[in-house]
């Protein structure tokens, strides 16, 4: 029998461990909490993490997806919004003493890559995987291909600039990005509650909450549309822990998104919730290893 691949999803709160089969069965799963944790803290409990995986579930590789925006021909981390301590860190030789083999990726990039081989993206050539969690990030297959750009930092849609007002303070350190609307962290700020407990919310009808998720659709569709208007991608796909709230925020995601594209992407365009959940990601990470 194949061993298994460890896959590990490292998001801005929680580490999210599974073994995955090359048919894309998650064979065991836990989510770890690592918010207080210091980067050298962090680094070491990663290192125990994984060595105990390997170990316990005879791993054969790693593939882990990572919230960064990275220099992939150095290695070099450029910018992590929501995880600050890996700024200007080069990731590969954190990762050279692993005595398995290895890969990583951006956590949007890994999302796409599992929503293309196991979920709708099965059926579409060419998407925009969107991730909305701590963050939002961005994904793009084109022509059944991860497109990366020169240097592997493509697609941080989360960045595009949908608001001028200067009031919207993103954590990249820049005002008006879609991550500053359409992102759980963005959602707590203004309202002082976590993202889950407003869905529950908007499921007791509760106005407040529904119209939050309605303005967060709108700010959504708008960057949408841009990315629409410029590749004419017509096909979005959203994945991460605020798309549970999938059915609050997509009439007006996908009312907005029609009305700001240009006639001939609009009449075509298309929004759909993942079908992988929260495991897109870490299914994702093991396909990046899997098409080595």
């Amino acid at each position: 029998m194949t061993k298994p691949i460890l896959s590990i999803d490292i998001g801005g709160t929680h580490l999210r461990f599974a073994s995955i089969d090359d048919s894309g069965h998650i064979l065991k799963k836990e989510t770890y909490a690592h918010a207080t944790l210091s980067r050298d803290d962090f680094f070491k409990d990663l290192d125990q993490k994984i060595n105990q995986w390997i170990s316990a579930h005879t791993c054969r590789a790693v593939a882990m997806a990572l919230p960064i925006v990275m220099d992939e021909k150095m290695g070099v981390v450029y910018d992590a919004p929501n995880l600050p301590f890996l700024r200007g860190q080069n990731i590969y030789q954190r990762f050279s003493s692993l005595k398995v083999p290895w890969v990583l990726e951006n956590d949007a990039n890994c999302a796409a890559l599992g929503e293309a081989w196991l979920g709708h993206g099965k059926e579409i050539d060419s998407f925009c995987f969107l991730t909305l969690g701590t963050g939002v990030g961005g994904g793009l297959i084109l022509n059944r291909k991860l497109w990366k750009g020169v240097r592997g930092m493509a697609c941080e849609i989360g960045h595009i600039k949908i608001d001028f007002s200067n009031q919207f303070p993103c954590s990249c350190g820049d005002y008006g990005c879609l991550e500053a609307f359409a992102s759980s962290s963005a959602l707590q700020k203004r309202t002082g509650i976590t993202s889950k407990d407003l869905y529950e919310k908007a499921k007791k009808e509760d106005p407040e909450a529904l119209a939050l998720f309605k303005e967060m659709g709108k700010k959504l569709g708008r960057g949408i549309a841009s990315v629409s208007n410029l590749l004419n991608i017509e096909c979005f796909i959203l994945g991460g822990r605020l798309s549970g709230a999938f059915p609050y925020f997509y009439p007006s995601a996908i009312d907005m998104a029609k009305h700001s594209s240009m006639k001939g992407p609009a009449e075509h365009l298309e929004i759909l919730q993942s079908q992988l959940g929260d495991d897109a990601g870490m299914l994702g990470a093991a396909y990046r290893y899997l098409i080595l």
